[in-house]
């Protein structure tokens, strides 16, 4: 991990582990088009095969973000490269993370109040790049979890998304120093009347866990991340 000022870099991994849980539910490659490479941002994007604006709302702590995608042949390495090269130099703080099959890049623009996020995954033999970018601030508003999340465990993001007709709700969490939070998540859920199997919970790496309740769908994503702690991501989809 690379970044600086260690509060804003907690916010910016956070954002930029939302991004990714987005970013495998909202291509639809049939509406995909072609580009020059010319972000509207003004910066400029490795070898792009299609460019797609993503319908549909998605809002980040309180702040709409505008989304798009597009696909590269450049590996997702390459392509965080490629980005960090043209934001370095500039007032900005930025931080990398690394992803279970890709890269991301997030990018807090203090002085323009602008936050860019950019998550580079490898799929279907090519490289899939989600960017979002919105205002920073917010009303800050948003739902609760649907599931009670046990002391020692902190949110520190929350996305929803409109797409699709139905609402997604996701939460970034991480876990507080010598805790034992995560241990405790998964029975909770059972506890609230979420279908599911907490066998394939672990203590190390990464676990998804998937659960149902009558039409609403729940995903608890678990894993090592960033400054040495565990992280959470709790992904809610409902009417």
């Amino acid at each position: 991990m690379e970044g600086r000022r260690d509060p804003v870099v907690r916010v910016l991994l956070a954002l930029g582990l939302a991004g990714f849980v987005l970013a495998g539910v909202l291509y639809d490659p049939a509406q995909a088009e072609s580009s020059t490479g010319l972000l509207p941002e003004g910066l400029w994007a490795p070898g792009i095969s299609s460019l797609h604006h993503l319908d549909g709302a998605i809002v980040s702590d309180g702040t709409e973000m505008e989304m798009l995608v597009f696909t590269t042949a450049a590996s997702p390495r390459e392509v965080v490269d490629h980005f960090r090269a043209q934001w370095e130099g500039r007032a900005v703080e930025w931080v990398e993370a690394e992803l279970p099959d890709g890269r991301a890049l997030t990018v807090l623009d203090l002085h323009e109040g602008l936050r860019w996020i950019l998550v580079a995954r490898n799929t279907r033999g090519a490289t899939e790049v989600i960017r979002s970018l919105g205002r920073i601030g917010g009303d800050g508003g948003h739902a609760s979890p649907p599931l009670s999340l046990p002391e020692g465990l902190g949110v520190v993001s929350h996305t929803r998304d409109r797409v699709g007709g139905r609402l997604v709700d996701t939460w970034v969490a991480v876990e507080g120093d010598g805790g034992e939070a995560f241990t405790s998540l998964c029975e909770g859920a059972l506890a609230l009347g979420w279908e599911g199997d907490c066998s394939s919970q672990k203590d190390e790496g990464l676990a998804v866990l998937e659960f149902r309740r009558a039409d609403e769908s729940l995903v608890l994503g678990i894993g090592d991340g960033p400054m040495g702690r565990r992280w959470a991501t709790i992904r809610w989809e409902h009417p």
